[in-house]
């Protein structure tokens, strides 16, 4: 009887169950592996590009993802259980690098084109990406009612093989040299402003990230159809596409401030605060807030995406670092890797708050970490501001004054 009350107790106050250990456990090791697939890559392409064109990398990287698009149209035929898992394991982990490719590299390409209004072309890359995902499930939906599972997948893998005819006759090669310090992974990375923003980065996929996971189950309590829900979820991405262009002009305009970062902080804190609404706000969950938040969700967003990453450029090349394709690669590789991050830790920090904390607090908890990046990154470009004022000003001293006072 004692034993029996013992094991009884030890299962009232543990905090999972061996099978729930296990469970946890192998899924997220196959998401970590599955991000992993894309985000490890991000050191190696800057070396690639210096033995192989931009170019050729795209066209592969394009035809690799139509194939693996092709084949995942097959599954359908394979044997259910390991067989089926192990196909898509591996052909999910192969369609990265071609994924890879293309986001990384084609960043670096118009990033090489484009020297004039080069944050405005990379938020034109931002748009269509954004498009593509809003228009993605809709497109995907419909085929699949036309012709079943292989249709979508036939069709997309079409047009990507198509693709990859056009880019290999119509994309210009890369004209540019390369200087010996370009494509230095770690001596980009290993910098406390480039660290900042990658912070910042890392946050605007984080609360996408968040939203999209954890949204649903907060306005389930409204009782709404699924194509009200989804036309909600769209709101954001919408204002993200459109922000895009606004933030990569407004970041050509003044490519080495971070104040639109410093008020895409202020549009995140305005999200946190309407979405529950906070805990503080004496009112009940409403349906017109959770809406009105989805704006500078989406707004935000661009913001530190875009934004973000043309700063990190402009703050490595101001380092001393050639304004080359390499250098591009080096940062687009970067910035992709914390995407990844972003993309994959956002949910997952999303479905631990639900569960632990409640919606209401884990917004709190967001708004929170938001609030510590900002205070990071005001703090360090005020010090940058101030560093540069005391150099100008010890400029302007006399020669003789600076010997005499020396002396």
């Amino acid at each position: 009887m004692e034993l029996e009350n013992s094991t009884t107790l030890r299962s009232k106050y543990r905090w999972m169950t061996r099978r729930q250990m296990l469970t946890l456990t192998t899924i997220n090791f196959s998401v970590a592996f599955l991000a992993s697939c894309f985000a490890l890559l991000a050191p190696f392409f800057p070396e690639l590009v210096l033995y192989v064109t931009p170019k050729f990398i795209v066209v592969s990287g394009t035809f690799i993802a139509g194939c693996c698009s092709l084949l995942f149209g097959t599954l359908n035929r394979s044997p259910p259980g390991t067989p089926f898992i192990a196909l898509a394991f591996i052909l999910r982990s192969v369609k990265a690098v071609g994924a890879a490719a293309i986001f990384t590299v084609g960043y670096t390409i118009v990033g090489a084109e484009f020297d004039k209004r080069r944050a405005t072309a990379f938020a034109s890359i931002e748009l269509s990406y954004g498009f593509g995902t809003a228009i993605g499930p809709a497109v995907g939906g419909l085929l699949y009612e036309i012709g079943g599972y292989m249709v979508p997948f036939f069709v997309l893998g079409g047009i990507l093989m198509t693709l990859t005819l056009i880019l290999f006759l119509y994309l210009p090669e890369s004209e540019q040299t390369f200087e010996e310090e370009s494509g230095n992974f770690f001596r980009v990375i290993l910098d406390f402003g480039f660290f900042v923003d990658m912070l910042n980065i890392l946050t605007g996929l984080l609360f996408i990230g968040f939203n999209g996971a954890t949204l649903e189950p907060h306005i389930r309590q409204f009782d709404l159809k699924h194509s009200t829900i989804g036309l909600i979820f769209i709101i954001s991405g919408g204002v993200y596409v459109c922000g895009t262009l606004f933030w990569g002009h407004v970041s050509d305009k003044m490519p080495n401030s971070r104040a639109p970062l410093f008020l895409a902080s202020a549009l995140y804190g305005t999200t946190c605060l309407l979405l529950g609404p906070a805990p503080f706000i004496s009112t009940e969950t409403c349906l017109w807030m959770v809406i009105v938040s989805q704006v500078p969700l989406g707004l935000g967003s661009a913001a530190k995406l875009v934004v973000g990453f043309n700063h990190s450029l402009k703050h490595t090349i101001s380092r001393g670092f050639p304004d080359d394709i390499p250098t591009i690669a080096t940062v687009a590789g970067a910035f992709n890797c914390v995407n990844s991050l972003g993309e994959f830790i956002g949910p997952s920090i999303g479905g631990v708050l639900l569960e632990k904390v409640g919606y209401k607090t884990g917004t709190m908890v967001l708004l929170g970490f938001e609030m510590a990046i900002f205070v990071v990154t005001v703090g360090y470009s005020s010090w940058l501001t101030w560093k540069r004022t005391r150099f100008i000003e010890e400029e302007k001293i006399p020669v003789l004054s600076t010997v005499y006072h020396n002396s």
